[in-house]
């Protein structure tokens, strides 16, 4: 790639308007909580990382400029993924060795009051969502802006379904801003913006992949810390009513994955979490 920089303010922006109408076209494209978006920068958007296409659709959500940080090992992309980072700009990063004058760099857009964009996990690799790295937190914290945790779902192996003429659902929710003021703790961030992403991936699996109401997904959620508490009791029989309701619920989310027909790999964690839960209803 050989004009990393990000491109002029208006280049940008045709190509967000550019994004928008791809993405409309070629997918089944929503965007929710655009409301939490600040009107002006500078802040950073703090994205889960699922397909390298994903910045195309987040482009489409903002539509105004960003600047995207890219790994230098991924500058080596085929042509018809490279295209887009060319076309728009990206800085480049070494993630095995931060150069000092790429922290520089980043700290000139957030001077210029730009909207940055951190992959938090910093790769696409690994199933589910990876381990947040500090960056987002620590560019965050050094220049007190907020940071909004950002869901990118569907985008993944989105390239092969679209040559296959199916247009896909694909979706991009912004979470509520996390402020940060200087003396905030980067763990303690990095955590907390990694578990807004998890949540909002969870609301949408509910809504988009399950069809389920926002009401019985938390639902779902209290009867199963009902469970848990309940599994910690002393009383042997309120203990097994707790394995029972377990049982019952991870039943639902096998004939749940059947229903939709997902892989069996996605189910594994449901029929594991069953079969425990027999086990020691049964021997315990």
């Amino acid at each position: 790639m050989k004009k990393p920089h990000p491109r002029s303010w208006l280049i940008r922006y045709v190509i967000g308007v550019f994004s928008l109408l791809l993405c409309s076209v070629l997918t089944k494209f929503s965007v929710e909580g655009k409301e939490n978006l600040p009107q002006r920068g500078p802040y950073i958007l703090a994205p889960n990382h699922i397909d390298d296409v994903d910045p195309a659709p987040i482009t489409a959500a903002v539509i105004k400029p960003i600047t995207y940080l890219m790994a230098e090992d991924q500058a080596k992309l085929p042509w018809y993924k490279a295209w887009g980072p060319w076309s728009y700009g990206v800085l480049l990063v070494n993630r095995s060795n931060l150069q000092i004058s790429t922290i520089k760099n980043i700290q000139k857009q957030i001077q210029k009051k730009e909207r940055i964009c951190i992959f938090p996990e910093g790769t696409i690799k690994g199933e589910g969502l990876k381990k947040g790295k500090k960056g987002v937190a620590y560019f965050a914290v050094k220049n007190e802006i907020p940071i909004i945790p950002t869901a990118v779902i569907g985008t993944k192996g989105i390239l092969g379904k679209i040559k296959l003429a199916r247009r896909e659902s694909v979706k991009v929710v912004f979470g509520s801003p996390i402020l940060t003021s200087g003396g905030d703790n980067i763990d303690d961030i990095t955590a907390k913006i990694m578990w807004v992403v998890r949540y909002d991936n969870i609301i949408s699996e509910f809504r988009k992949d399950y069809n389920y109401p926002d009401w019985l997904r938390d639902l779902t959620g209290i009867t199963k810390l009902s469970c848990a508490v309940m599994l910690l009791s002393a009383n042997t029989e309120l203990s097994n009513l707790g394995l029972k309701g377990i049982i019952t619920l991870m039943a639902f989310a096998i004939l749940t994955h059947i229903r939709v027909k997902s892989s069996f790999r996605k189910a594994i964690p449901s029929v594991a979490l069953m079969s425990l839960c027999l086990a020691l209803l049964y021997f315990g």
